[in-house]
């Protein structure tokens, strides 16, 4: 999928297969490597890894249609959020529109920053802004669904029968006649959890709090 503008900034980005071609476990299906290169003023870079799910990149493509029909019509209920991505290493958002282009802002950290920005934590992207024409983002869009339709969520059949497989636990507060349904394994407990890469590498935190009783 190449997304540039008139003045050869942008990216170029790749499906290149499952980060598990072949697991025991048909849930590691789960990955879409992706590598691309990136074109920007400071310079060019390449880069590859397992940055998306494969429920997740279906929403590239679906965002950057939307980005292409959206028109600014002064409306305050006019609004384009970016699509969400469990890693940080990608992220699109709009940055303005024009007559016949849409500015955007790519996002581009950890193992996709250029060699010159490497950081050990997420949160603090390489952006390269780019104007591309409407039309080629939708042609962009409509190649990015070339891409992934060779590798499709094969797991996700897994995943539903795993949710459903999932019992609920009724929790009584003291108190109160009332139970609080919470998915088995409910911890009652604040806790902070933080996910690192086996490189140490932080991505991702949240602060988990349950009411104190």
């Amino acid at each position: 999928m190449r997304l540039f503008d008139s003045a050869g900034y942008g990216v170029d980005l790749r499906v290149v297969g499952y980060q598990f071609p072949e697991p025991d476990d048909p849930m590691h299906f789960s990955w879409h490597v992706v590598e691309g290169t990136a074109v920007s003023r400071q310079g060019t870079w390449t880069f590859r890894y397992p940055a998306l799910t494969c429920d997740e990149s279906p929403r590239l493509s679906a965002w950057l249609r939307a980005a292409a029909d959206f028109t600014a019509s002064g409306e305050s209920s006019n609004r384009l959020d970016p699509p969400f991505f469990m890693e940080p290493n990608l992220t699109v958002a709009p940055d303005g529109w024009t007559d016949d282009a849409t500015v955007l802002k790519i996002g581009l950290d950890l193992e996709f920053s250029p060699p010159w920005q490497r950081r050990t934590s997420a949160g603090d992207p390489f952006v390269i802004v780019i104007e591309p024409t409407r039309e080629q983002v939708r042609q962009a869009a409509e190649e990015w669904d070339a891409e992934i339709a060779p590798y499709p969520d094969d797991h996700a059949k897994c995943r539903d029968q795993e949710s459903a497989a999932v019992p609920a636990a009724s929790v009584t507060t003291p108190g109160s006649p009332v139970p609080i349904e919470a998915a088995a394994g409910y911890d009652p407990y604040p806790l902070t959890s933080a996910t690192w890469s086996a490189a140490g590498v932080k991505r991702s935190s949240k602060l988990i709090v349950h009411p104190i009783w």
